[in-house]
């Protein structure tokens, strides 16, 4: 039988497997010395003895975390979100951002670099490097890469992403979740649901659509783009646009996942980045 005797003021300590096991751990809350009684018997003699168990206070450099790597086209404004960073020891944190670099001839400013999150507008079209750093008062975080930004020239090759009548292009890759649920009505039940609406546009050269996939996670629905057919090789000429839709079945008052993705190039078939990719989930139900 394991057993705290004394503990600093205020701590609430806990011994896994008190009474049975050989091998325990101890949860503190509190920095300082906890003295432990073990006490052990065969059925006809019991024996005792103490340890004490002493904590100090170590202070961790905050964790950072920043979003992946985007796509955008000048003239457009880029969130940036510390929001995922976190300090182990629970210690207030302070944040500044900055650019690593900069294209040549850029005036881009940061609009509060001291907040969680933030922006800043992209003049002109290059690559823009940018970094966090975090600080709990006495240590500093900071991630092992910047947080990249490829920024397309309005009049260079590049691929618009649109949703639904918006005319501002989505930041690249666009990668979405959503929850959708269509029981709370008093309307006939559809034959099918449009849960969303995009175009995709090509500026200065082809766009080439591959990988194209919908998928139920559950299994009780069908899920379809309408505007082109899974495993289609889709190619949008220069110039133009094409419009698609994301369309679900009913699913009976049943909650399901559904998945809509596919990837596209510049460069012809396959010839795609991590940031030329479309992903849309959805957690949906219908009547």
């Amino acid at each position: 039988f394991w057993d705290i005797l004394e503990q600093p003021p205020g701590s609430y300590p806990e011994i896994e497997k008190q009474y049975f096991g050989t091998h325990v751990s101890l949860t503190t809350d509190i920095a300082g010395d906890y003295l432990i009684k073990l006490t052990v018997s065969d059925g006809y003699s019991v024996v005792s003895d103490t340890v004490t168990v002493s904590f100090y206070y170590e202070n961790v450099a905050p964790s950072v975390e920043t979003i992946s790597a985007v796509y955008a086209i000048q003239d457009q404004t880029v969130p940036l979100d510390g929001s995922g960073s976190y300090d182990p020891n629970g210690d207030v944190m302070t944040y500044q951002w900055f650019f690593v670099s900069k294209p040549k001839g850029s005036n881009a400013v940061i609009d509060d670099p001291l907040a969680e999150v933030t922006s800043f507008y992209v003049d002109v079209p290059g690559i823009y490097a940018v970094s966090l750093a975090v600080s709990d008062g006495e240590l500093e975080g900071k991630p092992y890469n910047p947080f990249y930004v490829k920024a397309f020239s309005l009049l260079g090759a590049h691929t618009k992403l649109l949703v639904n009548e918006d005319i501002e292009p989505q930041l690249l890759p666009y990668k979405e979740r959503f929850v959708v649920d269509k029981t709370l009505t008093d309307d006939e039940v559809a034959k099918e649901y449009v849960l969303g609406r995009y175009t995709i546009e090509a500026v200065g050269k082809d766009v080439t659509i591959s990988n194209i996939s919908a998928t139920d996670h559950l299994n009780l629905i069908k899920p379809y783009f309408r505007g082109w057919s899974e495993n289609e090789i889709v190619v949008v000429k220069k110039g133009e646009s094409l419009t698609f839709e994301l369309v679900s079945p009913p699913t009976n008052g049943k909650l399901t996942d559904l998945s809509f993705s596919f990837a596209w190039s510049l460069n012809g078939v396959g010839d795609f980045s991590m940031q030329e990719r479309f992903s849309a989930g959805y957690d949906f139900t219908s009547r």
